[in-house]
């Protein structure tokens, strides 16, 4: 099995899985999105975004294991530390998101 294929199951996978909880409403922010003004909306959206940043760091934590068998743990370590660094502007950027929202009236 190829990288590529490996890396096509593993996005498929955590794509079903982030799917599967946003439509049972296990997701973070599963409000009624009614857009009542309550901040509903906004919840629901920053909760996507949420799940989003999760998926696209699961795949980058999942693709700087490859380089760790050649590199012996340095390349993982600098794949981690550069993921984990995204995953956090990620989720600052959906509470930015989200509070922009609610002051709009969300």
């Amino acid at each position: 099995m190829t990288v590529k294929e490996r890396e096509l199951i593993f996005t498929t996978e955590v794509d079903n899985q982030i799917n599967q909880r946003l439509d049972t409403g296990t997701g973070s922010g599963s409000g009624s999105g009614s857009g009542s003004g309550d901040g509903s909306i906004c919840a629901t959206n920053r909760g996507k975004t949420e799940n989003r940043c999760l998926r696209n760091y699961s795949i980058a934590t999942g693709a700087a294991a490859i380089p760790g068998a050649i590199s012996f743990g340095i390349g993982t370590l600098i794949g981690m530390g550069a993921a984990t660094g995204v995953f956090i502007w990620c989720l600052e950027d959906a509470q930015n998101d989200s509070e922009a929202c609610i002051a709009n009236g969300g």
